[in-house]
């Protein structure tokens, strides 16, 4: 599976009316759908969700309850309404559940998801299309599609990131304070998730991609390091507002930034695809092999095809051979020394 398939099952379960009554006005939708949605002046302490989340908003999947911080005077609100009803989404749908469990980083996963999903519920393919034109993602694109809809910019950051054809991240930074806001990232083609990407909280890195006043654009190769303190290179377009900066990384030179278009390659997560039978079902799952029985570990019970078989096996009391344990009895006899 992909993230873009992931989005459209999760996507798949709501009917055209329900996605038309979400796109126009979140709140009455949900509420309308039986979930409780509450205000909140401030999320912290025992309320931060423990994702990584980038939208100002929780929710109680088993209680029905979305808290969300209003904020009247802009469009985050819808955002953050619609980023948490992905969360029921996801949540009905054991497929994604299950994909999102071998992911190398499954909390970032999730919400990268539910970013995507608030993302296509608020901002119609068409606008898009009229903005891009077909072609490459601009920084100064995300703008445009602020200015021409009444979706946050967190909204159109991820609508830009879903139009990349390459690994990267769509970036929205304080411009003054040169902190990530939001961070949409985007997978490579195969689903490949970098293992260095901005994130909400890091630091824009030094240099001209900052936007000090009196530059209002920049195009070129950057590093970029995370809050780890592990380093990448990408090639970024950015452009500024008085108070933000927008900013998209990829690993290839989309814009010509660069006569000389060949860097290293933004290091993705190497570790293969295989499918296994376990725990009642088929499923794909990326992990590093066993060196003895060549599977990776299931991602629900986290044993090898080594350690599955011997669960299936007893000791007979008797002549002390392992044997299946459906040859063995209640007495600990196996069916031989019966």
């Amino acid at each position: 599976m992909k993230f873009d398939q992931a989005v459209t099952i999760a996507l798949g379960s709501i009917d055209p009316e329900g996605r038309s009554a979400l796109a126009l006005d979140p709140l009455a939708a949900l509420q309308d759908m039986g979930i409780t949605v509450k205000p909140v002046q401030t999320l912290g302490g025992d309320d931060v969700r423990g994702d990584g989340g980038t939208c100002d908003g929780m929710s109680f999947l088993q209680d029905g309850v979305i808290l969300y911080a209003p904020s009247p005077a802009s469009r985050r609100e819808n955002f953050t309404l619609a980023h948490e009803y992905g969360h029921f989404l996801v949540s009905e749908q054991e497929d994604i559940l299950d994909w999102l469990g071998d992911l190398p980083n499954p909390h970032r996963a999730l919400e990268t998801v539910c970013d995507q999903i608030a993302s296509e519920l608020l901002l119609p393919k068409s606008l898009i299309d009229a903005v891009v034109q077909g072609g490459v993602p601009r920084a100064a694109h995300l703008g445009a599609l602020y200015d021409l809809s009444q979706a946050s910019e967190p909204c159109c950051a991820i609508a830009l990131a879903n139009r990349l054809k390459v690994m990267g991240a769509v970036v929205i930074a304080e411009r003054h304070i040169h902190t990530v806001r939001h961070a949409s990232i985007r997978p490579g083609p195969g689903d490949e998730w970098p293992n260095v990407y901005p994130w909400k909280g890091e630091m824009l890195p030094p240099g001209r991609v900052r936007l000090p006043l009196g530059h209002s654009d920049y195009k070129g190769y950057i590093t970029w390091t995370d809050g780890f303190g592990r380093t990448a290179g990408y090639f970024a377009d950015a452009t500024a507002t008085d108070t933000r900066v927008h900013l998209i990384l990829a690993e290839n030179d989309l814009w010509n930034s660069e006569d000389f278009h060949v860097r290293p390659t933004v290091e993705a997560d190497q570790r293969p695809v295989r499918t296994i039978t376990c725990c009642g079902q088929n499923k794909a799952v990326r992990g590093w092999p066993c060196a003895k029985c060549g599977e990776p570990d299931c991602p629900i019970c986290h044993k090898c095809g080594c350690e599955r078989a011997i669960e299936k096996e007893k000791v007979c009391s008797r002549c002390w051979m392992s044997k299946n344990a459906n040859l063995v009895n209640a007495d600990g006899v196996c069916a031989d020394c019966q």
